[in-house]
């Protein structure tokens, strides 16, 4: 309106019309660009949704790589064909397995009862059965279009002379995504699942507690080639999340027969801990010593305290 004299009212409404026009037009055309924009990206996720519902290797490759970021154990999807996908997930040691769990007396007293070694194997078989299953159950609902996975599960071997840590497998399966229709998830215990859901299983167990134990590459040649196709120093940075977390506790479950020892290392771990505190904290055991602290603290403490002779649990309390 700029220009137009306020009493050139015909000129005014005129140029009003005008404006408002261009202004619809404007509107028009934006709506029309954003419309073309929609169905271009529209389009584009059709594309890759087919290629996903088809197999793609790159797609489903690149899916499953994405889904298993934030996974507690890492998994690594290897390749992808014929629909069947081929995964590894890298399981945490036997050490991640707690020595007791808690417990009540007949009094009602808190107490740690020591688990057998069968308890503790197979306490670690639901472990490794559970994490196969996450990855199995996830990458079937991210990937629409597979049709079976064949899953190798490892874990890091203990140092060697030269200090170097390898993988070695402790379980292989293949799974088709029928068998897993009807499970009961909620009733039946993990292992229980591997085993009757799976084909081609492979394990392998010694001594009287059935410890899983680690698989011969020289009598599985393609489970050696699957594991070699793995980055490991790159796979095993990313072993365990959620050991890089502050959810642990250490529990003091028996001083043993060298208190005096074992009261010195409590108050060093206990800030502001006096030495009749600290008495009366070995005396009263079993009980928690240090809460929500990282796991790399929770092993420091717990060797200090078992070298002293102590008996110590450290707990995962997420």
């Amino acid at each position: 309106m700029s220009g137009i004299s306020v009493f050139a009212r015909t000129a005014r409404r005129q140029a009003k019309a005008t404006a408002g026009q261009a202004a619809q037009a404007e509107l028009a055309a934006l709506r029309e660009e954003n419309r073309l924009l929609h169905e271009q990206w529209q389009a584009e996720l059709d594309g890759l949704w087919q290629r996903l519902l088809d197999n793609d290797p790159d797609i489903v490759l690149g899916t499953l790589a994405e889904a298993f970021e934030d996974n507690d154990a890492a998994a690594a999807p290897i390749g992808v064909e014929a629909g069947e996908a081929s995964i590894v997930v890298l399981v945490p040691n036997t050490s991640a397995v707690p020595e007791r769990r808690p417990t009540t007396t007949a009094a009602g007293n808190l107490s740690l009862k020591k688990l057998t070694k069968r308890e503790l194997a197979d306490l670690y078989k639901l472990m490794v059965c559970g994490y196969v299953l996450t990855t199995v159950r996830e990458a079937f609902a991210v990937a629409p279009g597979l049709r079976s996975q064949r899953i190798i599960a490892v874990r890091n071997t203990a140092p060697d002379a030269y200090g170097q840590i390898h993988a070695e497998a402790i379980l292989a399966a293949r799974f088709s995504r029928e068998s897993l229709d009807g499970v009961q998830w909620d009733v039946a215990d993990a292992a229980a699942i591997v085993n009757d859901a799976s084909d081609e299983l492979r394990v392998k167990t010694t001594g009287p507690s059935q410890q899983l134990t680690a698989l011969s590459m020289s009598a599985e040649p393609d489970i050696a080639a699957v594991i070699a196709a793995v980055n490991l120093d790159e796979f095993q940075e990313q072993q365990s999340p959620i050991n890089n977390t502050d959810n642990f506790e250490v529990i003091l479950a028996n001083p043993g027969r060298r208190k005096i020892e074992v009261i010195k290392l409590v108050r060093e771990c206990v800030d502001g801990l006096g030495l009749r505190e600290a008495k009366e904290f070995v005396e009263s055991t079993p009980r928690p010593l240090l809460n929500h602290v990282s796991h790399a603290q929770a092993q420091s403490v717990k060797a200090k305290l078992e070298r002293a002779g102590a008996e110590v649990v450290v707990v995962n309390s997420a």
